[in-house]
């Protein structure tokens, strides 16, 4: 009797053969997703599409993104200068952008209920604050967080990244 298993032993090549093959696809994966500064008003579309998680052979996958990307795109603003982003929500649930990492006014953060009404399917925001810090941070939705984020709605990648002067 033959061992169907032993076709898909894990070896030792095949493990840095696919961490090598993720970096590079993460290298590929991340052309054209930086804005760049801008004081222009950046448009977030939150929408549902198809990303190839498990490679170009592999059927895609049905994903929520920005701007048809998963994770979404990288925005950058220099310190002190104003974010302006407009998210447009082209999902069937309510959601919102939290930004995390930087001070900013309550009624920016993102917190359905608290800090500021869910935007409704179809509905758009605007959210506009000064990035006051340098450093990192990464954006995601306070709505349905943790259906929106585990299906990509989200930002791995450092969000808007304020430099400094």
């Amino acid at each position: 009797m033959t061992n169907k298993i032993s076709s898909f032993a894990i070896t030792r090549r095949s493990i840095l053969g696919g961490a090598a093959s993720l970096g590079g696809l993460t290298l590929i994966g991340n052309a054209g997703r930086v804005v760049a500064n801008s004081t222009a008003m950046h448009k977030l579309v939150a929408e549902p599409g198809t990303a190839l998680l498990r490679g170009k052979d592999a059927l895609p996958v049905k994903i929520w993104g920005y701007n048809g990307m998963a994770p979404g795109p990288v925005l950058r603003v220099r310190q002190g200068n104003e974010l302006r982003v407009q998210l447009q929500n082209g999902i069937h649930q309510p959601t919102t952008l939290h930004w995390h990492g930087i001070r900013i006014a309550n009624a920016m953060d993102g917190v359905p209920g608290l800090t500021q009404e869910a935007v409704e399917p179809g509905k758009t925001f605007d959210y506009r604050f000064t990035c006051p810090d340098a450093g990192m941070l990464w954006y995601h939705p306070h709505r349905f967080s943790s259906e929106q984020v585990a299906r990509g709605l989200h930002d791995h990648h450092p969000g808007a990244v304020p430099h400094p002067n």
